[in-house]
């Protein structure tokens, strides 16, 4: 009795620390945050030269392009800051159409300053391709105070996903103090290049980025790229859900050969919408040359979301994940394949009527997953499913889950490691299923406490459908409060053994 309740008051810790968390952030541990750069007012206002000086209007009606890019030119020409008061500027593409139609583009050794309530709003009705503000084949820019990008959506009539608010590529030593983009037809924030010529060595503080047509940020070609606090919402976006919602975050290179390694870091990244994509290939030689490195990431999918983090082949480490669902989700909160390979030290799963993690072997590739801490709470749904990938996890702890908290089908050699698993509530017919397709796994589980206080408890705490399921499981300290039946085999199993003896 007495270890039960030291179980159920940890469960309760569990629950409490993840609610704690949704209101209240918590500091990041274990990783290097983001310094900010202290830049001196009157310094810039001693080097600067306001753009009020050759004419522009900034009314929010007129079109300020021409006057505006003339100043970005004209200051860098003459070793100014250009100051950018709070006032809406009004830019459009000077090449109407094409696939380099820049608003603005920003040039080499350009610092720009803009002051608090300083917007640019792309035009009424412009085409397909408008990139607000463009950072394109140039170096050593600072864009300081807080930019604020309007991509004005609503007045669009031929957009397509490559319109962007904030357009990055093939550029060198990047500093952006601040920057909210939102009510982009495509990007609010697209950062990338080509594997040749890519974007490096790009510095973001903060960014916040509202309502895409496509995604808040994307990720694409950069090395060296570093976000102090990303704040994405897409609940509103989505052009061809008809602005229902959209994924917030995509990091997707197109054609990545891994001719060279790519890095990227963020320090606080919260995601609210359907979710976000991670991938740069299927390969496994692919995913070990692309890392992504998030400390602390916070996802709330929407209403409607079918799934949480969807990952092909690429290597990401997360400090801590917390992922909350809606209770009425048909989600996967992670859904891995091919060579995805996740590093979490603690990872909390919250609703949803999925599983919290799915990981599938894919066309001879595999998921890795290590967990250090996972908790799961998802009263209408199931736990981890690993269909012939490899995991390993220290503690998993199952606070009533539905359905099966381990679920592990073996379509390859696979190895399946827990310390422990913890299990309050959890499971209807079993709380472990495992079966395989013609291959033998190696699932090893240390140490199972097992606690129920329901009226109908699970009906045995092991399913092994397969003789390979069988031959392939270990178990090592058992804690079974409630006496639930330890194991049921499948009708095919010739050598039932179970802990030395028959069931």
């Amino acid at each position: 009795m007495k270890k039960r309740r030291i179980i159920l008051f940890s469960c309760i810790g569990f629950m409490l620390l993840f609610i704690v968390f949704y209101f209240q952030k918590g500091e990041l541990s274990n990783h290097k945050q983001l310094k900010d750069r202290v830049f001196d007012k009157a310094l810039i206002q001693k080097n600067g030269i306001s753009i009020d000086e050759y004419g522009i209007k900034g009314d929010g009606v007129s079109d300020d392009t021409e006057i505006f890019q003339y100043a970005m030119d004209d200051a860098v020409k003459n070793d100014k800051i250009l100051i950018v008061p709070a006032n809406t500027y009004v830019v459009s593409p000077s090449q109407m159409g094409d696939s380099t139609s820049a608003c603005l583009s920003v040039p080499s050794n350009a610092t720009i300053y803009f002051e608090p309530g300083a917007k640019l709003k792309l035009a009424d009705d412009s085409p397909s391709w408008s990139r607000v503000l463009v950072i394109d084949n140039v170096s050593n820019i600072q864009l300081l105070g807080l930019l604020e990008v309007d991509g004005n959506a609503s007045t669009i009539t031929d957009g397509n996903e490559h319109m962007a608010g904030i357009f990055i590529f093939n550029a060198k030593d990047v500093f952006i103090e601040s920057a909210y983009a939102h009510d982009t037809y495509g990007d609010n924030l697209f950062i990338g290049g080509t594997e040749e010529q890519y974007s490096s060595r790009i510095t973001i503080q903060k960014f916040r980025g509202v309502t895409a047509g496509r995604k808040n940020v994307v990720i694409h070609y950069v090395d060296d790229l570093h976000i102090g606090t990303a704040i994405l919402d897409n609940s509103r976006g989505g052009v061809g859900n008809s602005w229902r919602g959209a994924n917030s975050l995509d990091l997707e290179p197109d054609n990545y050969k891994g001719n060279r390694r790519f890095s990227q870091r963020v320090d606080y990244l919260s995601t609210y919408g359907m979710g976000n994509d991670f991938t740069v290939g299927t390969k496994k030689i692919l995913a070990e040359k692309w890392l992504l490195d998030i400390g602390q990431f916070n996802v709330v999918l929407m209403e409607g979301a079918t799934k949480g983090l969807h990952s092909y082949a690429v290597t990401v480490k997360v400090d801590r994940l917390f992922l909350k669902s809606s209770e009425n989700n048909e989600d996967t909160g992670m859904k891995m394949m091919y060579a995805a390979h996740w590093e979490i030290n603690e990872a909390y799963f919250d609703e949803g009527r999925g599983y919290a993690i799915s990981a599938s072997q894919e066309h001879g590739e595999k998921p890795v997953l290590k967990l250090g801490k996972v908790f799961i709470s998802r009263p209408m749904g199931e736990g981890i499913e690993l269909w012939g990938a490899d995991a390993t996890i220290d503690v998993l702890e199952a606070n009533t889950v539905q359905g099966i908290v381990l679920h592990v089908l073996s379509t390859n050699p696979q190895m399946v490691h827990i310390t422990n698993l913890l299990s309050r509530n959890s499971g209807q017919s079993e709380i472990i299923f495992v079966n395989d397709y013609g291959f033998t796994p190696s699932v090893t589980i240390e140490n199972l406490i097992i606690t129920d206080d329901r009226m109908t408890k699970a009906k045995q705490i092991a399913t092994l459908y397969s003789q390979n399921a069988v031959d392939g499981f270990q178990m090592g300290n058992i804690q079974n409060y409630e006496q639930l039946k330890e194991v049921w085999f499948g009708p095919d199993v010739e050598n039932p053994r179970w802990r030395g003896g028959d069931d």
